[in-house]
């Protein structure tokens, strides 16, 4: 079983026992946070079964239990002009939040006892409708050749 969440504008496709960073979470180290506060439960799936009605995903109980608190790795930001004289640099650390991800078995429940999605086969598109043959040009005499011409 596995769910795709939403957080921090990312999304993550997390597991059972998966731990993953995420941007930091306002929680107590051990404690165990509920998906509304983490973020967005965007879709489950368990086999061959997948839900992605919000209706059934707010029934879906995955949490995660906070592990540590971090700061990622510095990344410099380096702005530059050239002949401007213009140099900026700039650095930034990622507060970042590790948790693992936990599902109950009403979890595991919810996901199958929802309805399978039915497969809508696709509709075929009506062809343009084709433009007329346009109609051939007639041979318009040249200057020269009316020049030759004798007016009757």
């Amino acid at each position: 079983m596995y769910a795709v969440i939403q957080h921090g504008g990312k999304q993550y496709r997390v597991e059972e026992g998966l731990v993953v960073a995420l941007e930091r979470v306002d929680a107590e180290v051990g404690s165990q946070v509920d998906m509304a506060k983490i973020g967005k439960l965007v879709m489950v799936a368990d086999g061959g079964n997948v839900v992605v009605d919000p209706k059934v995903l707010a029934k879906t109980p995955v949490s995660a239990t906070v592990i540590e608190h971090l700061r990622d790795d510095k990344v410099i930001v380096f702005h530059y002009q050239s002949k401007k004289g213009v140099r900026c640099k700039k650095g930034h650390r990622q507060q970042l939040t590790k948790v693992r991800m936990s599902f109950s078995t009403a979890a595991t429940k919810t996901v199958k006892a929802a309805k399978p999605a039915t497969k809508v086969a696709p509709t075929k598109k009506a062809a343009p409708a084709k433009a007329k043959a346009k109609p051939a040009k007639t041979a318009k005499s040249t200057p020269k050749e009316a020049k030759g011409k004798v007016k009757e």
